[in-house]
């Protein structure tokens, strides 16, 4: 009689490992209302360790030039900051199901700060308590086409990382005659890190034979590059002697991991060929004197913090608000292509190499134009932890005679 592959060993292992965090993230519920109104005064929520990133200078301002300290909720069980053992940050885990949305409809605390978008519109929910609800974003590109058209409705307040993020959101209000929100000057913290990393690294130099450091940087989807063309993209480059670096998208290894198997079946022979999976630094862009990429923010990250070009391939928009065109506005992911960089079409892959000759050595004028757009356009740079620090504070002082009285 063949086993019962129900109960293979692997299978076993996960349903146990699964029980053990569904308990761990109810006891972590449960620790954390214990918590007095005062030690949950700012709360941080993390969909994934890899979020921290846009959270570490802001919650380091806030311990170093505050004196504050905060809570730290996350559905990763293997985040990090789980076992950091600071006094300053009390972290729980409390998972991606029931235990978290439980937490969030009872949820008690001064300000919940957060990346995650389509507050109360999606699978988490605003409180019935008096919290106060403030989004950080985790990309510098439009609010209007990538994400879903009601995804920043019942926020509080938004720290927005340029100009037109509060001009998108301001026509929406008007649009769909929505109360206004605090929008804050804030900035993007990813971008600092990047320019630091930029000034410690400088760009590696071209080689005599022309061969150039690339990084394909794409979005996820079915119209993204690597589901489209990044092998054929890919094989080009390495067939012209370039080194090429690929960075998936985490939900594209999630959703569609064929193709990262299809990319280190081909190339992972080829000493040129590396795939990072790493999405919690930058350190490999520094690396690289071009991206390559579609509709993702990785692009602006690229060529903001290191004032190096982008080539585009011009697949399909990322679209996720069909109604984007009512705002009567260009997304900056759409507009800045040319600016920052040089666009192609997927079916004239032929003329990649020309392109990439073109920004990778030549580089004419790109860097000065790329900076002035930058300075022009993200607010606080270099110093968006600081800006972020002291908008939350704010909130939390004004907050604190209606939140004393509500516990």
């Amino acid at each position: 009689m063949s086993p019962d592959p129900r109960w293979n060993p692997t299978r076993v292992i996960s349903l146990f490992t699964g029980l053990e965090h569904w308990l761990d993230s109810w006891n972590n519920f449960f620790r954390y209302q214990s918590l007095s109104h005062e030690l949950r005064k700012i709360t941080f929520y993390s969909e994934e360790a890899g979020y921290w990133v846009f959270f570490k200078p802001i919650v380091e301002s806030l311990i170093q030039d505050h004196g504050r300290s905060i809570c730290y909720l996350t559905s990763d069980p293997y985040d990090p900051i789980l076992l950091s053992n600071r006094d300053e940050i009390q972290s729980f885990y409390i998972g991606a199901a029931s235990a978290r949305v439980a937490l969030f409809r009872a949820l008690k605390s001064g300000i919940l700060v957060t990346s995650t978008p389509d507050l109360n519109t999606h699978i988490l929910k605003r409180s019935p308590f008096p919290v106060h609800y403030a989004y950080v974003f985790h990309t510098m590109v439009s609010t209007h086409m990538i994400y879903r058209a009601r995804a920043f409705d019942h926020f509080d307040s938004i720290l927005c990382v340029g100009s037109h993020q509060i001009t998108e959101i301001r026509k929406r209000e008007k649009l769909k005659n929505l109360p206004e929100k605090k929008l804050f000057e804030h900035g993007y913290a990813p971008l600092d890190s990047i320019i630091a990393l930029g000034k410690l690294m400088p760009p590696p130099a071209v080689e005599n034979s022309g061969s150039l450091k690339i990084i394909l940087a794409p979005s996820w989807g079915d119209h993204s590059i690597l589901n489209t063309c990044g092998q054929e993209i890919v094989r080009i480059l390495l067939n012209q002697g370039h080194q090429v670096t690929v960075r998936p998208h985490p939900i594209t290894r999630q959703l569609t991991p064929k193709i990262i198997k299809g990319l280190e079946e081909e190339f992972s022979a080829n000493t040129n060929f590396k795939l990072d999976k790493n999405i919690s630094t930058f350190e490999v862009y520094s690396q690289n004197h071009v991206m390559i990429s579609d509709w993702s923010g990785a692009a602006l990250e690229f060529a903001f913090g290191l004032e190096r070009p982008v080539l585009y391939v011009d697949v399909p928009k990322k679209l996720n608000n069909k109604q984007f065109n009512l705002m009567e506005s260009a997304p900056i992911e759409e507009w800045i292509r040319k600016e920052i960089g040089i666009v192609i079409s997927p079916n004239r892959l032929t003329d990649l190499p020309a392109a990439i000759n073109r920004l990778g050595v030549e580089n004419k004028g790109f860097s000065e134009k790329i900076k002035r757009i930058r300075d022009d356009t993200i607010f606080n740079v270099t110093n968006s932890g600081k800006s972020g620090a002291d908008i939350i504070v704010g909130i939390s002082e004004d907050l604190a005679p209606k939140t004393k009285q509500a516990t």
